[in-house]
């Protein structure tokens, strides 16, 4: 049976048959619902690439979507959405000049 899965790596060997790439395999009940296992995708690494062929499914786009998204949380990489930090070439911000005298303290003064 044909399993969808996403490549995460591809390595290649001396000859073209030593290629090989590791893959992440969907649990779709976990991922659908929420429960089936508490790691909602498996990874095998060592998989001959010629045993691998395209995924074409109707659903290969939420697919992709949902399982990177449960890897980001699974890993812990999923956050908030950080503060624009200032672009490296962006001027510093000058110190505010110091405060003059009012007409009325230059006129107290003379």
């Amino acid at each position: 049976d044909a399993v969808p899965a996403l490549v995460s790596k591809v390595t290649t060997g001396l000859a073209e048959e030593d290629a090989t790439v590791s893959l992440v395999l969907p649990n779709r009940l976990a991922l659908r619902h929420g429960f089936g296992s508490p790691k909602p995708f498996l990874v095998l690494e060592g998989v001959a690439l010629r045993d691998v062929r395209p995924y074409i499914g109707a659903d290969q786009a939420w697919l992709r979507s949902v399982l990177l998204r449960a890897i980001k949380e699974y890993r812990g990489v999923a956050r908030e959405p950080r503060e624009a930090r200032p672009a490296l070439y962006a001027v510093p911000e000058l110190p505010m000049p110091m405060e003059q005298e009012t007409e009325e303290q230059q006129f107290d003064s003379e």
